[in-house]
């Protein structure tokens, strides 16, 4: 759990810098922006283990994968940092797959100890 709070946390930081810092000349991505704060809550949030967190954090990394994925089937990755996030987005479903595990599993024991009630 705590590799894919890290993993997210670094995405996340890459994510915020490349909104605020790289369009010198331009201005703030408020979309990118936006997802990158919403990582860096998420990621930090994870560190507690909470099936909340999870559950806020599963979409993220769907939305990464998902639109990366997507991006590559495009066409051929243009140079080595689209071939390296590529990877990593097709790394990042284990980590979708072990949270949406761990979510039913998280789950399925809250509401058993609520019916024991």
């Amino acid at each position: 759990m705590c590799g894919i709070a890290v993993e997210q946390l670094v995405l996340s930081l890459l994510g915020l810098w490349l909104a605020l810092a790289v369009p010198y000349g331009g201005g703030i991505d408020p979309g990118l922006a936006a997802y990158a704060a919403w990582g860096l809550v998420s990621a930090l949030l994870l560190f507690s283990g909470k099936l909340f967190a999870r559950i806020i954090a599963l979409p993220w990394h769907l939305v990464f994968s998902a639109y990366f994925i997507y991006k590559s089937s495009a066409g051929h990755p243009r140079n080595q940092t689209d071939r390296i996030v590529e990877i990593w987005a097709y790394c990042d479903l284990l980590a979708i797959a072990y949270l949406i595990v761990t979510v039913v599993i998280q789950g399925r024991g809250r509401r058993t100890t609520a019916q024991e009630f």
